[in-house]
């Protein structure tokens, strides 16, 4: 089977540079930069596009027309840029240059809520292109990303990590952190920022990797982990400090909980790690992660996370 693959390069534009080694600096720093920090989009500058594959939505375009982070679509028309055909202009198309790509149409079987606004303001040019009215134009990404300038000046700047650090280490207590990491195995060498080490807890959301595959964070355990079977992303665990003395109750027990997979109407809704902590004075600190499948509707959820949860109310528990 022959398929059309297409690498669509990202323009890259660097400001603020004196000199040459200045510059190529600047490059390397972009490219060990994680989602988080790039506005959604990948760090590397080339994309790898093939038709009739999926493809997923990282950084949430429009809201109230559902194109979400996370959303997945099937590759169907690569639009191309031409300077003597587009009657459609936008801010980006200054910059590209002929053969472009410059959108992406893909169709959402799964949801045909997503994108209906913007399918509304492309018809003209699906007509005039003869493209099917179920596709959903995806156009090019601008992202402004920050370096740090602390190296450029010798005023010292008091930062919000900075900050953070002081709160935490005044409280010297247990302290959690809760992130996105979209593919652990890629990222698991992200994790050791001051901050992530300083933390108790870290609570990971769309890890991507399956239930007998163990990721290793330098100075942090995995104490529960979980990811639906069958399911391509998506995703949780819940990793500890190797060392937690420093906490001013460090003997509480902590007892961990993963959820397998639950479904709601039959449907898929998501996955779920918890941490009960059981104080010495017996307060009990209930910490869950989530991660909720694209485009399930907020019924479902609330059913969902009322079902898996009931299991820690005071009247949930004394009915299981």
């Amino acid at each position: 089977m022959v398929t059309d693959k297409v690498t669509s390069i990202a323009k890259e534009l660097f400001i603020g540079h004196r000199n040459d080694k200045q510059l190529a600096h600047m490059r390397q720093q972009l490219h060990k930069k994680v989602m988080l920090d790039t506005g959604g989009l990948p760090s590397s500058n080339d994309l790898k596009l093939t038709i009739d594959r999926p493809c997923m939505i990282t950084a949430s375009i429009d809201m109230s027309d559902s194109l979400t982070n996370g959303a997945i679509g099937h590759l169907e028309f690569i639009e191309y840029f031409r300077h003597d055909q587009h009657e459609e202009s936008s801010d980006d198309d200054e910059i590209l240059e002929d053969n472009t790509v410059r959108r992406l149409w893909l169709r959402f079987p799964d949801n045909c809520k997503i994108g209906r606004k913007i399918i509304r303001l492309s018809a003209r040019y699906v007509q005039r292109n003869h493209i099917s009215r179920n596709l959903v134009p995806i156009a090019r990404k601008n992202a402004t990303i920050y370096f740090d300038k602390n190296r450029t000046t010798r005023n010292t700047l008091r930062t919000n990590q900075d900050s953070i650090l002081e709160f935490l280490r005044a409280k010297q207590s247990a302290s959690f952190l809760i992130s996105n990491c979209q593919s652990l195995r890629a990222h698991n060498n992200d994790p050791i920022d001051a901050v992530t080490q300083e933390c108790t807890f870290l609570m990971l959301n769309e890890t991507w990797i399956r239930n007998d595959e163990h990721i290793s964070i330098p100075n942090l355990d995995c104490r529960v982990q979980f990811k639906r079977e069958g399911v391509r992303a998506g995703g949780v665990a819940i990793y500890q400090k190797h060392n937690t003395s420093h906490i001013t109750t460090p003997n509480m027990d902590i007892e961990y909980r993963q959820t397998t997979g639950l479904t709601v109407t039959s449907r898929p809704i998501g996955d779920l790690c918890a941490a009960k902590c059981i104080l010495p004075n017996g307060q009990k600190v209930l910490s869950v992660v989530v991660y909720i499948s694209p485009n399930q509707h907020i019924n479902d959820i609330v059913k969902f996370l009322h079902f898996v949860l009931l299991l820690y109310t005071p009247g949930g528990a004394a009915v299981l």
